[in-house]
């Protein structure tokens, strides 16, 4: 992998890079021409990636127990097992809501007040905004592109998975969720995993 020096470089590269694809998007939203913003999803991975190999490499990962994580799901049922989950593997700051919309506002508020979540849990499919259209909406937000986004999903067609992979994705959790599966993908959070 790269020395802590050459990660430092390319995320400052592609920092520059990406304050300029979030301008050109912008102003492409602005006179409603569309726009994939694929690119731009594909930078801000690369950038969390180089970032979290720099947090790694310097040992400067907060106590993952102050970890705060957001379940976006409608089904209420599901919501409460997965925040469950979360609590049993010793995770204390958990907020669960029924839709991507009143996620958008959590995530914001808690940006703006320097309480940022570091993980997203979102369903796929809900009524209204999808889940995969939050992650899309996180990765074009210079505020909120740090955050890891898990989508989870009953769907396992190739296309969903490749769908949200070009989105940007930090990984697919398929429903229906047991405690395992869940841990074994959030591992690297895990309290006292350092």
């Amino acid at each position: 992998m790269f020395t802590i020096k050459e990660a430092t470089l390319c995320k400052r590269i592609i920092s520059k890079k990406l304050k300029k694809l979030r301008k050109k998007h912008d102003e492409k939203n602005s006179t409603n021409e569309p726009e994939s913003g694929s690119e731009l999803m594909v930078l801000v991975s690369i950038y969390n990636k180089l970032n979290d190999h720099i947090e790694s490499q310097n040992d400067s990962i907060s106590t993952l127990v102050d970890t705060k994580i957001l379940v976006v799901e409608d089904i209420q049922e599901i919501r409460d097992t997965v925040t469950d989950m979360l609590a049993k593997m010793g995770f204390e700051k958990v907020d669960g809501v029924n839709s991507a919309e009143k996620a958008w506002r959590l995530l914001n508020d808690a940006a703006d007040s320097d309480k940022p979540y570091k993980l997203v849990l979102t369903d796929s499919e809900m009524s209204g905004k999808s889940g995969i259209t939050l992650l899309k909406e996180i990765r074009q937000s210079e505020k909120l592109s740090s955050a890891d986004v898990f989508i989870m999903s009953a769907n396992s067609e190739h296309d969903e998975i490749v769908n949200a992979m070009e989105a940007g994705v930090t990984g697919y959790i398929l429903k229906p969720l047991s405690f395992n599966t869940l841990q074994e993908k959030l591992e690297k959070y895990l309290p006292g995993e350092e």
